[in-house]
């Protein structure tokens, strides 16, 4: 099996795919840290969802995880190329997200 993997050349798509993980949990404590807020003042639920709905630019549903959209947005904002390489593409909207996370 793994001959076969490494014939389809399929390492650099599993490290994404670990790095997305890492990142998936990290969304989903940062969503259970906010839900906790919410139970013990209900006040900041309202608040905690206006604000990521904010900071993302679209409804807290929409999906970040639109690379290019993501990508187009995050470097229009920074005001910096958009990258075309794969591996330059997928960090940058690992970063964008974790900004965004790192706002709420």
């Amino acid at each position: 099996m793994e001959d076969y993997l490494v014939s389809q050349k399929v390492a650099p798509y599993l490290q994404m795919e670990e790095r997305y993980t890492a990142l998936y949990r990290r969304m989903e404590t940062k969503l259970a840290q906010l839900n906790k807020e919410t139970k013990s003042n209900e006040q900041s639920a309202p608040q905690n969802t206006e604000k990521a709905a904010k900071l993302s630019g679209q409804t807290l549903y929409s999906p970040l995880l639109d690379i290019d959209a993501t990508l187009e947005s995050y470097c229009k904002k920074k005001g910096i190329k958009t990258p075309v390489d794969l591996e330059e593409m997928v960090n940058l909207h690992i970063k964008s997200i974790e900004d965004w996370l790192d706002k709420l």
